[in-house]
């Protein structure tokens, strides 16, 4: 075959291109070479670390990781075990005991322990490892090995935390099994002035913190069949716990271990991070399933569509989604604050539900899909103009059906109130808490109000304050359903207080507006 003769000049000139970028080489793939080895070094070590674990390890971007994870293949090891179903439990009835952790935020060490326990196959039979976990500092506390499953296990681990600790938990948190709500379990915690708290029955996402530790526990510590006795296993067990607690990379603090938790916390402070959760410190006033019970009963009531696909705009630690995707609904949140993004995708990750929170202002979004129902709880429709609510309104209406709902928590005044300082105390053991409300008018003629929220917090020798503040106009009930019928996509469906389909809104309580979309 003749070759054909060309200048370098006419190839670059049918290509388009100039002479001299058909010299260039790209930079890229020597500098990807030496971050792909540096990879491969945590991941040898860290065998369970995906992208974002890796990146933090390295110091490096988690998209540049990522993508270089995805170049070369690499990827953590992932098991989905199945989960032991104890048929003495089936028949069971659920206790009545609340679950403290939908209402309570620790933002110290021994206020709030969970437990659980988990099985190894060896040697032909069952072994059982019980661990108790500190809700605050995510570190293992206690833990026990036995061949039997019985109250005895929980009880030996949760003694063991005790006895490491010196200090018992005002909260322990468990599941509903048999183990946990014997009584001589139960009498065991009234002896240390501990208050039990139990998950639903079914629902192992409310004891997250100990089904996160055992979704990855297994995994690094690898095949057991590599140990000839009990001894080498156990010996295993405790060098995996002692790895999880110094050595591997929390979620939660991005520090190396749980046990340097206070010391190396890169997002908000616990105490932030609590405000910003919609919690004052450890205390809450909200009981979730309640508020559900209450959007099922009006969209019974008020709905002209089947729904399936719930939206809550400014979603903040998406409080309602675990119990919204419980009952299988899907759910879509809108945030701006990156960390409450992170928060909510955490608890996405760690529960595999239908789910996800996307970044958007609420003031102008629109969303690729429908949904059918949409809210915004706490008063959080933060807009300062008319020009703005409106903007809102018809970013809600586009993106939801004709004839769904959305639903407005605390968002307009049923009553006019003068607008004054509140200021309340809380008291938890040694912790106390003064929070100050102090809203103020920047402009009282065109209602738009300035809220300032102070919380002054005692903890032992310990002093913090926290503020934070937000600007919004304030609709009354009348003013703001006539900004809605003048976009002409919604019409007035209902008003409620206090998250009861029975009751009217009234002064001092959550008053609740539903719009209807045409």
């Amino acid at each position: 075959m003749a070759r054909l003769k060309t200048t370098k000049t006419e190839l670059a000139k049918k290509l388009g291109i100039s002479r001299q970028s058909l010299y260039y080489k790209p930079k890229k793939p020597p500098l990807d070479e030496e971050d792909k080895n540096k990879i491969v070094a945590v991941m040898v070590e860290h065998p369970a670390y995906g992208a974002r674990r890796v990146g933090w390890a390295l110091g490096m971007n988690r998209k540049k990781t990522q993508r270089i994870m995805r170049k070369h293949g690499f990827k953590p090891r992932i098991r989905r075990g199945f989960r032991l179903v104890k048929l003495d439990d089936l028949g069971r009835p659920e206790t009545q005991v609340t679950n403290v952790l939908k209402v309570v935020c620790p933002i110290a060490a021994n206020v709030v322990w969970a437990g659980d326990f988990t099985y190894f196959w060896f040697i032909d039979r069952f072994w059982y490892l019980a661990t108790v976990i500190d809700v605050h500092t995510r570190e293992i506390i206690g833990w026990h090995v036995a061949n039997h499953h019985t109250t005895a296990l929980i009880m030996d681990a949760f003694e063991d935390a005790v006895r490491r600790t010196g200090a018992s938990p005002k909260y322990f948190h468990s599941d509903q099994g048999s183990e946990y709500v014997s009584g001589a379990y139960e009498s065991l915690l009234a002896s240390v002035g501990t208050q039990p708290s139990h998950s639903r029955k079914g629902s192992p996402w409310q004891n997250g913190y100990q089904e996160s530790f055992y979704s990855n526990f297994k995994l690094e510590l690898g095949d057991i069949r590599r140990f000839t006795n009990v001894g080498e296993l156990v010996e295993a067990i405790h060098q995996q716990i002692r790895y999880y607690n110094n050595g591997r990379i929390s979620s939660s603090s991005r520090g190396t271990g749980n046990r340097t938790y206070p010391l190396t916390f890169t997002k908000p402070s616990p105490w932030e991070q609590c405000l910003k959760n919609g919690v004052l410190a450890t205390f809450a006033f909200r009981d979730i399933r309640q508020e559900v019970n209450f959007i099922e009963d009006v969209i019974k009531l008020h709905s002209q569509v089947p729904v399936k696909t719930f939206l809550e705009l400014a979603s903040g630690n998406s409080p309602h989604m675990i119990e919204l995707c419980h009952r299988g609904y899907q759910y879509v949140g809108i945030e701006l604050d990156k960390e409450m993004i992170r928060f909510a995708e955490d608890k996405i990750s760690e529960t595999h539900i239908p789910a996800k929170v996307v970044e958007a202002d609420m003031r102008r979004f629109s969303l690729p899909e429908h949904v059918d129902c949409a809210a915004v709880f706490l008063g959080s429709l933060y807009v300062q103009n008319d020009e703005e609510l409106s903007s809102h309104l018809h970013s809600v209406a586009s993106t939801l059906r004709s004839g769904g709902l959305y639903i407005l928590d605390e968002v307009v005044e049923f009553f006019s109130e003068d607008v004054h300082q509140q200021t309340w105390d809380m008291q938890e053991g040694d912790i106390r808490i003064t929070t100050t409300y102090a809203p103020s008018y920047l402009d009282e003629k065109s209602k738009l109000m300035t809220g300032k929220i102070t919380l002054d917090v005692t903890d032992g020798q310990k002093k913090f304050r926290l503020e934070h503040t937000e600007v919004k106009k304030v609709y009354s009930a009348s003013d703001f359903i006539q900004q809605a019928e003048r976009t002409k996509e919604w019409e007035f469906a209902g008003s409620y207080s206090d998250f009861d389909i029975h009751s009217d809104p009234k002064e001092k309580a959550r008053n609740i507006l539903v719009l209807r979309r045409k």
